[in-house]
């Protein structure tokens, strides 16, 4: 599997692998100035989260930038993989915790969040369809419990949204590889023939 590094500040990191780097979008337009600002890192392979973290936080109701707006941006840093619109799924006090300003109660309901996961999806598949963009579109299952995995994961392909190539949001708060294991089974069952990226899952983790 291929491990992603993670580049999340303005400004030069000498550490950072150059072969495959993942850039989020919700960092980037919430760096200073207006619109995306996050200089693009030089790297072999180049993946940009959409920012479902951003959205379900800092974001609120919706996200700030249009699928186009990303997608534009996301072709001028030559992007090879752009995921999904999706929205963190942890439960809104973990989302919160962290966060001066921001309670639980800012946060959207968890199946709220699932179900803006699948519109926002779909809002951007029409919007990558009618243009023509040089990277592979991602869609991201997302949830918190097995079944709401399984669900959403069922729901995208319904929607057509199912590809060869998926993420699995919300990864990072599982602290074991079983259970993050159990997860991957779950949109396995429902996506066959899918190979995915999971978003969080760390060297630290496995």
């Amino acid at each position: 599997p291929e491990m992603f590094y993670v580049k999340s500040v303005i400004g030069d990191q000498p550490w950072l692998r150059k072969d495959s780097v993942l850039v989020s979008a919700g960092v980037a337009w919430r760096n200073p100035g207006e619109g995306f600002t996050l200089p693009p890192p030089e790297a072999e392979t180049l993946f940009v989260d959409s920012g479902g973290f951003q959205a379900a936080v800092h974001f609120r109701d919706e996200y700030p930038y249009t699928p186009t707006e990303l997608f534009e941006w996301a072709d001028s840093i030559d992007a090879d993989y752009v995921a999904g619109m999706d929205w963190a799924c942890e439960t809104a006090t973990e989302l919160a915790k962290d966060y001066d300003g921001v309670s639980p109660s800012d946060i959207a309901p968890l199946e709220e969040r699932i179900d803006r996961t699948i519109q926002d999806q779909r809002r951007q598949l029409k919007a990558y369809e009618q243009g023509e963009w040089d990277f592979e579109l991602v869609p991201v299952v997302q949830g918190y419990t097995i079944a709401q995995y399984r669900q959403c994961a069922r729901r995208l392909r319904v929607h057509n949204l199912a590809r060869k190539y998926m993420g699995i949001g919300t990864v990072c708060k599982r602290d074991s590889p079983t259970k993050i294991l159990e997860v991957l089974d779950a949109c396995e069952d429902e996506l066959p023939i899918t190979e995915f990226h999971l978003f969080g899952a760390t060297k630290r983790i496995w």
